[in-house]
């Protein structure tokens, strides 16, 4: 879990959600997490690539230019994601 930390930066007007301290604003900022909070994200790394590696296969294809586009814009349209959109129309395509 990454923790956060306070920082007093100087006032700008663009800065959003921050709280007025005179002429500097506290904003709220990630702080990347150390020793063995990055174990377990390494960990948890492997562990998500293994269930990936058990479960799902890849498939990669080439496409002339601008193809990429045309499903992606299909994909949208139907509310899907490309992967789930070419799926579904590799599946439509096979039980014809």
């Amino acid at each position: 879990m990454q923790s956060s930390i306070w920082r007093m930066v100087p006032y700008s007007e663009n800065m959003k959600s921050a709280v007025s301290n005179g002429r500097f604003l506290q904003t709220k900022e990630k702080r990347k997490p150390r020793g063995r909070e990055i174990h377990m994200l390494e960990s948890q790394k492997k562990a998500n690539e293994k269930w990936l590696k058990a479960n799902y296969e890849q498939i990669a294809f080439r496409a002339p230019k601008g193809t990429k586009e045309e499903i992606k814009a299909a994909a949208a349209a139907h509310g899907m994601s490309m992967a789930a959109y070419i799926q579904a129309a590799c599946k439509e395509k096979a039980e014809k």
